[in-house]
Formats: C-alpha cells, structure tokens, sequence
C-alpha cells in the first residue's frame, strides 16, 4: 500500500515532540508499505536545523518532505495559526503533485491538515483518513482562544466538512469518538486506535542516583516528572499548589517540569514568587532524553484544567509513563482516569485540591510496595491494551477498510462525465443497428428484446444491466440455468450472432448514460457472488461496473472466477483515464478475435461457481 501521511509535527526520538507519525510510519515501512511523509521542521522536530525551505530525507525506510515552517508553543496565536495556513498551502500544492498513493492519511492537529488530505484524496480520487488527536474547535472554543461567534461557526463548518469528506476518521479515545459522532456521523466510519506505548522506550534510563545528581537533587528525593506542553489547556499552575503543599514534608518531593509552552515564563515567575525549590524546569528535552529520566523518577504526572472536552484527551505523556513502568498521578477525569486510577496505575486527584493530593502523594512515599505494584501494573498495561505494534496493524486495517469505500474525486468525476458523454454519442450513432437488432430478435419468437438481470454495481448496489435477448424465453429454467457453453441448443440465431461480437452488451450504453455503470471497469456483479467475495475481491466494487474491463482483456471468460476478480480489484486500485483508453483499445481486438466468449463447461466446474449455494445461477456475463 502506498500511504501519503500528512502530520505537521513529525519527529523521530531525538526531536522534542510527540513521535506517534513518526513510530507508526516506521512500522507500516516494516510491513511492506510505502510511506511519504509530509511535515515541517519546526522547533521541536529533529530537523530543526534545516537550512532550505524545502527538504527531501529518508527516515527509516519513510519518504520525508518537509517544509522550513516555524512553529513552537510558546508562539503567540496569530503566528501559530500563520504556521498552520503556511503548511497548509505547501503540503497542499505539493502533495498534489506527487504520484498517485492509495490513501492519504492527515493526522491532527492542527485542524487545517485536514483540509490538505480532503484535497488531495479528491484530486486524486483517493481515500482521506482523518485523525482526530483533540477535538478542535472545540477544545480552543472551551478555553476561551477563539470568541467571536463568526469565528467559531466558520471552524465549527470546517470541523464538519473535514469529518464528512473523509472515507475514515480514527479519534484517539472515547470521548473523542463521542464527540466526532456528535457532528452527525455514521458511528461505522469512525475507530478509536489510541496513543500508543513505545515499549522499547526505557530501554536506557538513568540510574536513580545519575538522576538526582545531574539534577542537582537530594539523593532521597521522591522525583515527580511532568513530560509535555505549558499551555493553559495544561493548568500546571494546580500542580504547584500541590508542590506549595509539600515543600515543607521530610521526604523532599520534588517536581521536575519537562517542556515549554505559553505559560512557561508564568509558572516560572509564580514557582519564584512562592519560593518552590523543589520545582525544577527544564526546559524542553528529546524524547530519547526525557524516556531517560523517566526511567529514574518516582511518578509521572498528566494534568488537565477543568473543562470537558479535557476530559476527552488521549495525551502521549500518559502512554509514555507507562510504557516506563512510571506510575503517576492525574487530576483528568474520565478515560485516562480509568486507566490510572482503575487500572492500578496510579492515583487521581480532584482539581484544585492540592491537600488531597498531597495526601495521596505522603501514602505512596511510605508505601513503596504499592508503588512498585504500580509500576508493574503500569507497565502490564502498555503491553496488553497499548502495544504500538499492535495498534499499528489496526491503523492499517483502517487504511484498507477506506480503500473498499466507493472511489470518488476529481479524477472519477471527470471520468464519469466522459464516460457518458461517449456513451450518447454512441447511442446516436448505433441507434439504426440497435433498433435493427431489436427488431430481429422481436421477429424470432415474439419476446422481449431486452434481458435485464439484477446485478450488484458501485458499493454493491444494485441495478438493472440492459442487454439483448439471446437466449429462447424462459432459458433460465432449461439446460444449465444462466450458465452458457458454445454449442448451447438456447441460443438463438440472432442471439449466436450479437454473442459472438458481443453486441448483445450494447444496451448498457444506456446503463452508462444514467450512470449506473461506465464503459469501462469490472464487470457487474451477480448479487449472490457478492456474498462471498473476500475483502481483497470486495474492491471491485469501488468503481461503477463497465461494459468492457482489465479482465475482460486479460484472459476474459477462460479466467478462473478467482483470477477474474484479482483483476477487477487490480484496476479498482490503478484506475485512471489513460487505463481506460488502453482497455477500450485492447477490447476492440478481443472483440475481432473473438476471445474468451464462453466459460469451459458454462463455469460448472470453476471452484468459485462450486462453492456457492444450490440456488446459485452462475454467469452470463462477458464483455
């Protein structure tokens, strides 16, 4: 499969970001699949030195192209959304022009990568998965950012527009599948593959006494690291009141703050203010770095201000305290708390209650049989519901269950248009054979002219396939039902004549002029076939069925069910304009040769027809 990821952060461990892109991505390159990455190199990325605007890298097997886009916490909002509408310009144009991927893959946030893989996906008829890793507007609208109410209903629009234009939307927890299936979407097209833990990620940590030392600490010191951003969105201002009110204990808790943010030089200014010497910043750190000290501490905090869409947060500094075996505590209630609290890895205290807390913290300082219970509990958990191995070929199940949904976009629509545009100029200019044809086959016995089986077409629903009459009335009650040989004594004189030229498909050009098929794709399918396709044989039916089609050209009716259908989901994966063309121009050889036109046996002995149920009526079809 060849994936185009689209996340402004992408870093590997040696940057001072979130690794989710980059620890996925090197996981799907492992499984065989293709990867291009386009990101920036911001502040936090391992490329933060690029020089150009514009960079071309292979990163562990993945495709990275990024973009010299300033970014950082600590920025101001205009400058941070600049940041977000620059990238969203380059990777747009740029991702438009690349080859052609089978799925575009944008993980948020910002919001605005998602307008660039809806793009792309349309205008290169492809399927958009959308990654919800915070519910945005929401979230800034909460935290009062964004007020004025034209502002947040143009967001809350985008929001929308983003969810319905993609096949797929993958949220990171519960609350967040709650809230994206709020918008009015079908709860079917929305997973929830979490945060993830790298279990290799303390594989090299400190040694406790390394820890204190470099820190300039008290060798006894109960160390409580926080790992993440210092944003408002983070109130770390509840966390000092909880150091204020342990500064004065015999056991020297001490609280170590890795990260930076827009509240950084505030909580710096208040942890002076209060003379919080057991408050240590420092700054931001690689996350092969911060894994390092995390190893080392006691616990690990997640923290959150008090505001319900908070309560919906999937935060990467959580799943990393557990892939440590960190225990920690938390004050976010909700998912993380049940996984915390419930689950044995920590402790929860409520918000703004400092003296609780730090009553929690003085039990477990004494109690360091319980502690370690709970590192071990931390750790089982990273391995039994957070393994990222794991959750990354549910990723890829995600991927494929999108590339089954019907194509659409640009591409399908200009094809579309043309399609039926040659579909009626066809008609005008056979409509003397067609109606010679209808006249004969009327003249032979009487009957119908047209034969018009249901058949299952794009997304596998179904239509009725104008063609010819060439069999006696009532075939299907005679000889081998729907199922036809060369000599079959059913076919009639002129009906042996449209089959051998397979004029008899003619009338679906009127199939294709009210756009229930095309001229050229699989070709369409028997409902009871349908039924038992696998999910590699059920992307056939991402396109509108054809009149002619790869396999047709490719072997046709002496081709295994089997082999027919590999071909069909071939083209469903490869279609484009210049496909179609070639096959148009290889069906009008098949076509004078003759090639293919009937079944060995009628398709009885084809272990696809073999399989299916007694009622089964087989095939008739052929291009």
């Amino acid at each position: 499969m060849r994936i185009l990821y689209v996340d402004q952060y992408f870093s590997t461990r040696e940057g001072k970001s979130g690794t989710r892109s980059y620890e996925f991505a090197k996981r799907f390159v492992a499984a065989g699949h293709q990867v291009t990455m386009l990101t920036t190199a911001s502040h936090y990325s391992h490329m933060a030195g690029q020089q150009d605007f514009f960079a071309r890298s292979i990163v562990d097997g993945i495709e990275v192209r990024s973009f010299r886009i300033a970014y950082a916490q600590k920025m101001g909002y205009a400058r941070r959304a600049l940041s977000f509408a620059m990238f969203l310009v380059a990777s747009t144009l740029y991702g438009a022009l690349l080859p052609r991927h089978d799925v575009v893959f944008a993980s948020s946030t910002p919001l605005t990568v998602g307008i660039t893989g809806a793009v792309i996906g349309w205008l290169r008829g492809v399927p958009f998965v959308f990654e919800v890793r915070d519910l945005w507007p929401r979230a800034p609208i909460e935290l009062g950012v964004i007020r004025h109410p034209v502002a947040k209903w143009l967001l809350t629009a985008l929001e929308r527009w983003i969810y319905r234009r993609a096949a797929r939307i993958n949220a990171l927890s519960p609350g967040m599948v709650e809230g994206v299936v709020a918008t009015g979407i079908d709860p079917a097209r929305v997973s929830m593959i979490p945060n993830s833990c790298d279990l290799d990620l303390a594989a090299d940590v400190m040694s406790r006494k390394e820890l204190r030392q470099h820190f300039d600490l008290p060798a006894d010191a109960f160390v409580i690291a926080y790992a993440g951003a210092m944003g408002p969105a983070n109130d770390l201002a509840d966390l000092l009141r909880v150091a204020e009110a342990v500064r004065e204990d015999s056991t020297p808790f001490v609280f170590l703050l890795m990260g930076e943010g827009p509240e950084d030089i505030r909580l710096r200014a208040l942890a002076k203010e209060k003379d919080l010497t057991n408050v240590v910043f420092t700054g931001p750190l690689p996350r092969q770095e911060v894994a390092r000290v995390l190893g080392a501490c006691d616990m690990g905090v997640t923290i959150f201000a008090r505001l319900p869409v908070l309560a919906t947060n999937s935060p990467n500094k959580m799943f990393d305290y557990l892939a440590c075996g960190l225990p920690q505590m938390t004050n976010s209630p909700g998912w993380v708390r049940d996984i915390v609290e419930n689950g044995g890895a920590g402790i929860y205290w409520t918000h703004n209650r400092p003296d609780e807390a730090a009553a929690k913290l003085r039990e477990l300082a004494s109690d360091r049989a319980r502690l370690q219970s709970m590192a071990r509990r931390a750790r089982e958990i990273a391995e039994d519901k957070f393994d990222r191995a794991k959750l990354a070929a549910q990723l890829l199940d995600v991927f494929d269950s999108a590339r089954d949904e019907p194509a659409g976009g640009w591409p399908i629509l200009l094809q579309g248009l043309l399609h039926r545009l040659l579909a009626a100029v066809a008609l005008l200019i056979l409509s003397p054979f067609l109606l010679y044809f209808a006249w004969r086959i009327r003249a032979y016995d009487g009957g119908p002219v047209l034969y018009s089986p249901e058949r299952a077409g794009l997304g596998g629903r179904l239509f009725h396939m104008r063609k010819f009459r060439t069999m006696v009335v009532d075939a299907e009650r005679r000889g081998l039902g729907l199922n036809v040989t060369a000599g079959d004594e059913r076919i009639t004189p002129i009906g042996r004549f449209l089959r051998d030229w397979s004029l008899d498909e003619l009338p679906q050009l009127i199939n294709v002029l009210l756009g229930e098929m095309r001229l050229v794709g699989p070709r369409p399918a028997l409902p009871h076939h349908v039924e038992r396709y696998t999910p590699e044989q059920h992307r056939r039916l991402r396109v509108r069925p054809g009149l002619t089609g790869w396999a047709q050209v490719n072997g046709r009716n002496l081709l295994s069910w089997d082999d027919k259908l590999a071909l069909d989901a071939w083209y469903a994966d490869h279609q484009s304009l210049w496909l179609d063309v070639k096959v148009i121009l290889r069906t009008i050889g098949v076509v004078i040769r003759r090639e293919g036109l009937y079944e060995p046996e009628g398709g009885l002995d084809d272990p696809f027809n073999q399989a299916l149920d007694a009622d089964r009526t087989g095939n008739d079809d052929g291009a």
